[in-house]
């Protein structure tokens, strides 16, 4: 169980080299956008998490991490940081989706058949960067044609009677 959240945390902090997209481009035409649902139809299984943050959400949200001016000693200086340090993690994401489904859903089969064809996808076009197979763990990463830059990171774990999977 732990595995899964240090896989995502991994994946969130890789997050800054992550090349710009154009402006108006829909996030599905995204090199490194995972088809999710081409694998597993949500409307039929629905998950027990559903994170889908676009861009503009995470724009607000960073907005709002504005500190006031810093006392020398109030330690304010650790936290605005670790504030512009996030801000630069994530001026260059597009899209942070992350799903959790329960394996012991009356849609059993849905999700297993979901795997397959999502690690299909990924071993295709990504780049695996982290494979626990014992733990059925799997970070992916996508670089761009000159292998200078990463486009994006994907993550799928599935332990037990849950799976995640994530795409940054």
């Amino acid at each position: 169980m732990k595995h899964k959240y240090s896989a995502i945390i991994a994946l969130a902090f890789a997050t800054p080299t992550i090349t710009a997209f154009s402006q108006g481009q829909a996030i599905e035409d995204h090199p490194a956008y995972l088809d999710i649902q081409s694998a597993i139809d949500i409307s039929v299984t629905q998950p027990t998490v559903n994170v889908n943050l676009p861009k503009f959400l995470l724009n607000s949200a960073l907005a709002d991490l504005e500190l006031p001016p810093m006392e020398p000693e109030s330690g304010q200086h650790q936290r605005l940081g670790l504030i512009t340090e996030l801000k630069d993690l994530l001026s260059d994401v597009k899209l942070i989706r992350v799903l959790v489904f329960d394996r012991n859903s009356s849609h059993r089969e849905v999700v297993e058949a979901a795997i397959p064809e999502l690690k299909k996808q990924l071993n295709a076009d990504w780049m695996p960067i982290v494979s626990v197979p014992e733990e059925n763990v799997g970070i992916y990463a996508k670089g761009d044609a000159s292998g200078e830059a990463m486009l994006g990171m994907a993550v799928v774990i599935d332990e037990g009677d849950t799976v995640i999977i994530a795409n940054i």
